[in-house]
């Protein structure tokens, strides 16, 4: 049916223009091939003068279409195009199978391999690892997990405001 519908838009397409502004959905199928916009080309805008509507069964290039694609259980005759090879429908094939496999195949599990096996590149990892190995040393040596004086208390003064600068704010600790 796809290559009746593909043959009739040839047809149609060399003998008639497509018409502008008409809902196409409303209009029985065969009809929606034959419809005509006749153009004024003098005038500065195409405003469609008439629209008519033919009857595609009285065509004799319709009914010739229709003869052609009635039978279509003949594979050879009636095989499907995918882009790569026209006149040959093995080499079409073959080609479209190695086309997808190459594209959706190898580029998904290609990915997949390279981005699970990218470097840690936040040193994600190897931070984790250096924070257990702190842990134990300090559990190892009696020492509290985490230093209160890690940032010498002198250093920090200068950054901190005094009694009189905090007034009666309530410091939370």
């Amino acid at each position: 049916m796809a290559a009746l519908g593909r043959t009739l838009c040839r047809i149609t397409k060399q003998r008639w223009l497509s018409v502008a502004n008409i809902n196409r959905q409303s209009l029985p199928l065969q009809s929606q091939f034959f419809l005509r916009k006749e153009v004024n080309f003098s005038s500065q805008v195409d405003k469609p003068k008439a629209i008519e509507l033919t009857d595609p069964t009285k065509d004799p290039e319709y009914a010739e279409a229709v003869e052609r694609f009635r039978d279509i259980s003949d594979p050879e005759e009636n095989w499907y195009y995918h882009g790569y090879n026209p006149f040959d429908r093995e080499e079409d094939t073959f080609t479209h199978h190695n086309v997808m496999f190459l594209v959706i195949t190898v580029s998904f599990v290609g990915i997949g391999f390279i981005l699970a096996y990218l470097p840690d590149k936040d040193l994600v990892h190897w931070k984790q690892r250096e924070a257990y190995l702190e842990l134990a040393r300090r559990e190892a040596n009696g020492l509290p997990l985490i230093d209160p004086n890690l940032v010498p208390p002198e250093k920090l003064l200068p950054y901190l405001p005094t009694d009189e600068e905090l007034g009666d704010t309530e410091v939370i600790i």
